[in-house]
């Protein structure tokens, strides 16, 4: 389902895992909970919705895997003619790219038609509902979006009779979608029999979680929440759609989707382009093209985040025809969203099991400046400091809160996550873009009985990286794992291969550290394999915090010499 969701956000900005999982040992002091059920909820645009004749019969108007696969075609296939259509960016003839953009913004547009919503944010202007028979009978058992995450948990012990998927109509606002999921909770309770429930909410799902427990929280129905990926006090990516000095695309980010990694020598000419002017002629087309077919939907009023809303609403909507709209967001935005992050904290002294998980460092399709995961901004996620991609806190930088002494600043000195709303209790995954490279650790979130925190898992700790998408090599540190600390316990680096290509490395240079690394010239790192270079010296000596990694390598035989610049933190008191 995520390259449905890559298609349909590449679409609307304008170029806009299935992962076998092992069960773990749970480390939190406490045993899974495999009794209660697990309600998954669905995340934005992951229910089917179908258009109904009256005569009972139902027409598909959600861009699935066929259409998706449609609209990357066509991405790929600009690719493939890139080398001209630069060339004529370049002599300022940006035709070809307006006739592209403007040719797959009316294919969206189609389907997008029959999915407008009147002027109250809540009734569809076309017979258009969701397909599912959405009662808790109907989804027990039923996967959803993300599938992944229901092996992980099927993995850890519970049954599948014990899995329910809440189906959500994305386009109603989450006042809506909440007072749905309040039934849905009580029908799951009168089949199982059982008092409480566990939610899961990806993506979307997370929102309307936080939305559920705000009005509906009093009723003690649930056990445990977990968000993973959710916009809960929105998400910068509205805002960017919605407003042109906002809109500044990722085009990196798709010209890795489109070309799947092939197009790092075109990197340089891309910097060479006059980007306000193609930004605006993305921004004009999104404006025309997409925005009016979704501009009613109270889904996408209450992803916007709260210092955007009140300038947007007065730009966008009607007073009077959208009244009612305007009412329910007005509600969701004053009432319900600057409370989230104390509700949060208030559901944990009573007992309910809360933790947050999301993916960074990929920064926004449309507003490159703001760092997440490609599609939610990991700030409104967490309540984390975070630095844009390729900014990093300087040396003398001090985490905002103590957190009782605990160290909470990333290894690659981005995230400073002693100011999210939940600091021992939120993960980060770096170079994750908005997809389900966490489920297994979601599931265990998911099924602790007890709160877990960020050393409840020595294998899943609270900062993880996976390869950045401009490149296919990952390094870690032999005992400090995934972290990017460098500690006085490592005594090797690895550095893993995920392209299909081989890799020759050059030399590795660790600057301030007081480490250097052996057997680094001209060594091969085989093509999707990984090789261990031995450290010597003492990281005790290092001179600064900041630990600045520098890789040359060679991609291929005939290539020329790439230079790759990760941040470590050397910090020998780093003990967890």
């Amino acid at each position: 389902m995520i390259k449905k969701f890559v298609a349909i956000l590449c679409a609307v900005s304008l170029l806009f895992a299935a992962a076998a999982v092992s069960a773990a040992a749970d480390t939190s002091g406490g045993a899974y909970d495999l009794d209660t059920p697990v309600i998954v909820v669905a995340g934005f645009l992951d229910s089917e919705l179908a258009y109904n004749d009256g005569n009972g019969n139902y027409s598909d108007v959600t861009i699935y895997s066929d259409e998706a696969d449609d609209i990357l075609a066509a991405l790929g296939d600009l690719g493939k003619s890139l080398p001209p259509t630069l060339w004529g960016l370049l002599t300022g003839d940006y035709s070809k790219l307006r006739d592209f953009l403007k040719q797959n913004s009316e294919f969206f547009a189609t389907k997008l038609e029959w999915l407008q919503m009147d002027y109250d944010g809540v009734t569809p202007k076309y017979n258009v509902h969701l397909v599912h028979d959405t009662s808790a009978k109907a989804t027990q058992g039923v996967y959803i979006y993300p599938q992944s995450f229901f092996r992980a948990a099927q993995n850890l012990g519970i049954s599948r009779d014990n899995l329910f998927s809440f189906f959500n109509d994305s386009r109603v606002g989450q006042l809506e979608n909440a007072r749905l999921l309040d039934d849905y909770i009580g029908q799951v309770k009168a089949l199982t029999g059982k008092e409480k429930v566990r939610l899961y909410g990806y993506s979307g799902g997370g929102q309307i979680i936080t939305t559920y427990i705000s009005q509906y929280g009093y009723k003690d129905d649930v056990a445990g929440i977990v968000m993973n990926n959710s916009p809960i006090l929105g998400t910068s990516l509205t805002t960017a759609l919605l407003d042109r000095n906002h809109f500044n695309p990722d085009y990196p980010l798709f010209m890795d989707l489109a070309l799947k990694n092939d197009f790092q020598p075109l990197l340089g000419i891309v910097s060479k382009l006059n980007l306000k002017l193609i930004n605006n002629i993305f921004y004009d087309i999104v404006n025309q093209l997409i925005v009016p077919y979704m501009v009613n939907w109270g889904g996408i009023w209450d992803m916007v985040p709260a210092e955007d809303y009140d300038r947007l609403k007065a730009e966008y909507l009607d007073p009077v025809k959208n009244a009612k709209l305007i009412e329910a967001s007005d509600k969701y935005h004053y009432e319900v969203m600057p409370k989230i992050p104390q509700m949060l904290v208030e559901l944990q002294k009573k007992g309910v099991t809360v933790s947050l998980v999301t993916g960074t460092g990929s920064d926004l399709m449309a507003d490159s400046k703001t760092p997440g995961d490609g599609i939610v901004d990991a700030i409104h996620a967490t309540g984390a400091t975070i630095l844009p991609h390729y900014q990093q806190f300087k040396d003398d930088y001090k985490q905002v809160n103590a957190c009782g002494g605990r160290y909470m600043i990333s290894g690659d000195r981005r995230i400073d996550a002693s100011t999210s709303f939940l600091p021992m209790n939120t993960w980060f995954l770096t170079n994750s873009f908005h997809d389900t490279y966490s489920a297994e650790l979601a599931a265990r979130l998911s099924l602790s009985k007890e709160q877990p925190d960020i050393d409840s898992y020595p294998d899943l700790p609270q900062f993880r990286y996976r390869q950045d998408f401009l490149s296919p090599l990952a390094v870690s540190a032999d005992n400090s794992g995934g972290t990017r600390y460098l500690t006085a316990e490592d005594g090797a680096l690895t550095i893993s291969n995920s392209g299909r290509e081989d890799v020759t490395v050059l030399g590795i240079k660790l600057k301030n550290s007081g480490l250097s690394v052996k057997g680094a010239a001209n060594a091969a790192v085989e093509a999707y394999g990984s090789r261990e270079f031995k450290l010597s010296g003492s990281i005790t000596s290092a001179k600064a915090a900041v630990v600045d990694c520098v890789i040359t390598y060679r991609l291929g035989e005939k290539s020329l010499p790439h230079t790759e610049r990760l941040t470590f933190t050397a910090n020998p008191e780093y003990v967890k």
